[in-house]
């Protein structure tokens, strides 16, 4: 049922086969959200309108409404700069549709150390440029602690001290112990050299509030995408075959719910 294209002459040959499959791998994904019953459109329909909690890639408003129309955007833009600020726009919509809020923090830390690489850049070898990796170190850590640990703290100091001191009760932003220490190892490698400093900061943008990784991780070095970022091509092979790995994972989880 699904043809892989091996080396370039077998590569344009397939292509059509191959974007044939893309298409059938990409139908299959919705041949079991709605044969699982893992959601019903009319809950659906009525989710997005009252009660929007964050987006998951099993929901059927991802599967068939968010999903295809980024599709379609990515693939209508013309090169990389484009296709990049439709990763842009479409990952910050993903991250706002439960917590539009918690937008402000990750823009906040993507704008922080995105600086703090530029300090370390400009100030390469010499001993001030450590005090970029401190700021960030100490500010992304401070605002982890924060949200994950603030509470429990002051439980711990009332019942300790006998006091009633009003407990926290901030609501976990979305990936942010992910984004957080993405962002630092950012600097960190720019810090240690093994990694160029993002002249442009939307390119650092793009790195850190990518939507297919940033709610569930994993943690990605920035050197492992920095090529990708200003230069890349999709292998029609390579989209089928994510297609259908995505297919099989949505699958397995909607044989579990059911």
């Amino acid at each position: 049922m699904f043809n892989k294209a091996s080396g370039a002459s077998a590569f344009l040959t397939d292509a059509p086969i191959l974007w044939q499959n893309a298409l059938i791998n990409f139908l299959y994904i919705m041949y079991f959200a709605v044969e699982k019953k893992a959601f019903l459109w009319y809950n659906t329909c009525i989710y997005v309108i009252k009660d929007r909690e964050s987006l998951v890639f099993s929901d059927i408003f991802f599967l068939y409404v968010f999903l295809p129309l980024f599709l379609i955007c990515y693939f209508a833009a013309r090169n990389t700069k484009l296709k990049n600020a439709v990763l842009i726009v479409f990952s910050l919509f993903f991250y706002a549709w439960g917590e539009p809020v918690w937008v402000g923090l990750l823009i906040f830390s993507s704008v922080f150390d995105f600086l703090n690489g530029r300090f370390i850049d400009k100030h390469k070898d010499e001993k001030i440029a450590v005090l970029g990796v401190i700021v960030s170190c100490a500010v992304n850590l401070s605002i982890l602690g924060v949200f994950k640990y603030s509470g429990m703290i002051v439980d711990g100091i009332n019942t300790l001290l006998s006091l009633s001191l009003p407990v926290p009760d901030f609501h976990l932003p979305i990936g942010i112990s992910f984004y957080t220490f993405q962002s630092i190892t950012y600097v960190v490698d720019v810090y240690r050299k093994k990694a160029r400093a993002q002249k442009n900061y939307f390119g650092y943008l793009l790195y850190l509030s990518m939507f297919f990784q940033l709610v569930a991780g994993p943690i990605v070095r920035y050197n492992t995408v920095a090529r990708e970022i200003e230069n890349r091509s999709v292998k029609i092979h390579e989209f089928s075959d994510g297609i259908l790995a995505s297919a099989s994972a949505n699958s397995a989880r909607a044989s579990r719910i059911s």
